[in-house]
């Protein structure tokens, strides 16, 4: 079982981002959707150069609940 909290301690946006990015649906897919939305709202935010932290956690949670409710195993090795 994957300990978010663990890993919401440790890691940064930047690296939610890039567990959200390697688990990109195909573009056709239903939950294509859902991923564009959140990888372009953590994208926009990683571009802004002046940290904003309640954003970023907001951010995270809203990835760590998709890739919840995707029940994505992917995140195993990180345990």
């Amino acid at each position: 079982m994957i300990n978010w909290d663990k890993l919401k301690e440790n890691y940064s946006l930047e690296d939610f981002y890039n567990i959200l990015y390697r688990n990109k649906p195909h573009h056709k897919s239903k939950k294509y959707k859902d991923w564009d939305y959140l990888e372009s709202i953590a994208y926009e935010e990683l571009l802004i150069e002046d940290e904003r932290p309640i954003e970023c956690e907001k951010i995270i949670d809203e990835i760590i609940e998709y890739l919840k409710n995707e029940k994505t195993e992917v995140l195993k090795k990180y345990e």
